[in-house]
């Protein structure tokens, strides 16, 4: 791929973060694919389809009040109409009077249906800190 793709998935990979840390939500629908996939970290648990995926994004923006959100490392690869990003992310939030840190990295897939990339697959891999 060319230059000016990578760059188009570094900006939605900032987009999509921005949007959900600013508790923009709605926006995300114009980003993931409807049958997009979350699987959480160790794979035991799964989200399925577009509402569910942006539900948790909004739930958990609710619930938190994020003091930090960091990313680095953003690197691009593409197999033809599929592209996956991945990112080092360092979180810290409070919830309930209490303070959490989590850093690792994010590996996003995304999917060029009509030369539009969306999102259609995302986990974390959590660093231990």
């Amino acid at each position: 791929m060319n230059v000016d793709q990578t760059a188009r998935i570094h900006d939605l990979i900032h987009k999509i973060n921005e949007l959900w840390l600013s508790g923009s939500t709605r926006e995300l629908y114009d980003y993931f694919s409807n049958d997009v996939v979350f699987a959480a970290p160790g794979f035991n648990k799964y989200l399925k389809g577009k509402d569910l995926c942006i539900n948790s994004y909004k739930e958990f923006i609710q619930q938190a009040d994020v003091e930090d959100f960091q990313s680095d490392q953003l690197n691009v690869d593409f197999f033809e109409d599929t592209a996956i990003g991945t990112y080092h992310f360092y979180l810290r939030y409070r919830m309930q009077g209490e303070t959490y840190e989590e850093e690792g990295y994010e590996i996003m897939g995304f999917r060029r249906p009509d030369n539009h990339w969306l999102l259609i697959w995302r986990t974390r891999m959590p660093i231990k800190i």
